[in-house]
């Protein structure tokens, strides 16, 4: 299981609303008379958790989440991201994360 924090971004879709998103690859895409894009390469956190949300977290208020397999990755603009998030393995369900939504720039620091 892998113990590390990782990142994530929170993202807007008008259709599917916002969700979070691992990023694996940015680029730009540059059209002759027409302008630059930029696009990213993301792994979407929104696979269903067994059992739905825990009560242990629904009381806490905390956000639980669950990337979808790498394979189903998606294409979107980048201008639809909206922050970054640090997100932290759940020790007792594997593959899902928690969102910490407030983190300090010391809080690292040892």
């Amino acid at each position: 299981m892998d113990t590390c924090a990782s990142t994530a971004q929170l993202y807007n879709l008008l259709q599917k609303g916002r969700f979070f998103v691992r990023l694996i690859l940015m680029c730009k895409c540059e059209l002759l008379d027409i302008g630059a894009f930029q696009f990213a390469l993301v792994q979407p956190y929104t696979a269903g958790i067994v059992g739905g949300s825990h009560r242990i977290d629904r009381d806490l208020r905390l956000t639980h989440v669950k990337a979808v397999p790498r394979a189903d990755s998606i294409i979107i603009p980048l201008k639809l991201f909206i922050q970054g998030a640090l997100l932290f393995p759940d020790p007792a369900h594997q593959g899902e994360f928690l969102v910490v939504n407030h983190v300090d720039s010391d809080m690292f620091l040892v």
